[in-house]
């Protein structure tokens, strides 16, 4: 109940990112997981998000709804708020609200907190654009089942390169980084993804 939720919040802001879409630029965008891991583990899934920005302000989303496959495999999901503030046309200072739950029958786990940090874009040339972000944790937690709160530092890498076919739609590579920190220990989730984008 909780991810269609999430689900619905999430495409309820795309439609009222594209309600005001004469008053900025934004996009929407589907990511596909072609190559995931979690330590040992396959990751697979897709990710929806969006932004909506002007010259001094931009918001997004970004969900990822997918499966951890290992001896017991766990639902997995992801996802970010972000609000940020331009200072110039090409970077943003960014403080973003992540979730990241992992879930087995009624085990859960969750690691949660706010980001500081900050986005990239800068067009190579008409066609080809770069689209990088970094965000560090300025609070975190982990929680699980039953169990009290414990404090998490995780960051949040994300690289993008899009290939513009036309005006509205592009193509996309992707790579991601999630480096997660509890107590004394240390996790690692990586993803590539292809996908396609809107902008409007």
């Amino acid at each position: 109940m909780k991810k269609v939720i999430i689900l619905f919040a999430l495409v309820s802001l795309m439609v009222f990112a594209l309600s005001i879409s004469a008053l900025g630029a934004g996009s929407v965008y589907f990511d596909y997981i072609v190559d995931g891991e979690w330590e040992e583990a396959d990751l697979t899934g897709f990710v929806i998000g969006g932004e909506y920005k002007t010259d001094t302000f931009k918001i997004g989303f970004d969900y990822l709804l997918g499966e951890i496959e290992s001896e017991i495999d766990l639902d997995y999901t992801q996802y970010i708020l972000k609000g940020g503030y331009g200072i110039n046309e090409n970077i943003f200072i960014t403080l973003s609200w992540f979730d990241l739950t992992q879930e087995y029958i009624e085990l859960e786990a969750t690691i949660d907190g706010l980001l500081l940090g900050a986005d990239l874009s800068y067009d190579l040339s008409e066609q080809l654009t770069f689209e990088g972000s970094l965000g560090i944790s300025v609070t975190g937690k982990f929680t699980e089942t039953d169990e009290d709160s414990v404090d998490a530092d995780f960051t949040a890498l994300k690289l993008k390169l899009i290939y513009n076919v036309s005006d509205n739609i592009g193509v996309a590579i992707g790579y991601n980084n999630i480096s997660i920190e509890v107590e004394d220990n240390e996790a690692d989730l990586n993803y590539m993804t292809l996908g396609a984008a809107y902008k409007f």
